[in-house]
């Protein structure tokens, strides 16, 4: 996905140009931290995802799991933008709590 130089396919990442929104050089050595290889394990070659031990990769497993969140609950992009909804979409209950009645006797 970060190869893809074309700004309108699908996949193709976009990064804010503002530093102080935290994409500054720290942020794309994390992103570009792990390297794909091949090994043979038990006689197979397989693909392997692997870093260096001191390198940190949590820009990666954040952007990783933010793209499996967006795929998971598969959101109308295009509604959300044509209709300019910003904030929270999702609708909160109204519906009131009940109290529950546990009294903490100590140790």
């Amino acid at each position: 996905r970060l190869k893809e130089k074309e700004t309108d396919k699908p996949g193709y990442c976009h990064f804010p140009l503002e530093m102080e929104k935290g994409y500054d050089e720290a942020y794309f050595v994390g992103l570009t931290s792990e390297r794909k290889q091949k090994k043979f394990v038990n006689g197979s070659m397989k693909t392997v995802w692997s870093k260096p031990s001191s390198a940190r990769n949590e820009p990666l497993d954040l952007r990783n799991y933010a793209t499996a969140a967006l795929r998971i609950l598969n959101p109308d992009l295009e509604y959300l933008a044509k209709n300019n909804l910003k904030g929270n979409i999702f609708k909160q209950s109204t519906k009131k709590r009940r109290k529950r009645r546990v009294h903490s006797k100590g140790l």
